[in-house]
């Protein structure tokens, strides 16, 4: 996988997309990872999607601008990690991901041309996209695994296909 820039579709130059896939795949899927970013687990599982019998196309943002949450500080378990989580959060929250993916998708289909769109989603990438899947989506499906803040409360509000993956720490909240 090969990160390119592509600063027509994002609201900073310096930013990051990775994308996998054949480059004349009209479906798309919209990769929305966890607070810990890029991770060969994660990639292993865009390129898995990418190189199905279906043709997609992934695309990988970086929301985070190159500073994803540390892993050390999960499970906050310190004062210190507490602090340092939870002031990262202060500028990345779900919301503040859900409102780029407009102009993100945009510009993809400027530069890749029109798709038709899904998108996946874990824990706060999950969140992001139940944020975004409701009316005016771009999705037409979204899949969440153990999604973040435990608020099931705006799936009535998903518009399209949801496929919805609780961890056994959310599953009480679903049911």
């Amino acid at each position: 996988m090969t990160p390119i820039p592509i600063p027509s579709c994002l609201s900073h130059a310096y930013e990051i997309i990775d994308v996998v896939g054949s480059p004349t795949a009209k479906k798309a899927i919209f990769w929305v990872y966890d607070i810990f970013g890029y991770f060969p687990q994660t990639l292993q599982g865009a390129d898995i999607l990418a190189t199905s019998p279906e043709e997609y196309q992934v695309f990988i943002p970086d929301f985070f601008e190159g500073s994803p949450a540390d892993i050390s500080w999960y499970p906050p378990e310190t004062e210190e990690q507490k602090k340092a989580l939870y002031g990262w959060f202060a500028s990345r929250t779900p919301p503040t991901g859900a409102e780029k993916i407009p102009a993100i998708v945009k510009g993809i289909e400027e530069k890749y041309g029109k798709k038709t769109w899904g998108a996946v989603g874990f824990c706060w990438g999950g969140k992001v996209c139940s944020i975004t899947s409701g009316e005016g989506t771009p999705f037409k499906a979204v899949a969440q695994t153990s999604p973040a803040s435990k608020s099931f409360s705006r799936l009535n509000l998903v518009t399209g296909l949801c496929c919805l993956n609780p961890s056994q720490q959310n599953y009480a909240f679903c049911v």
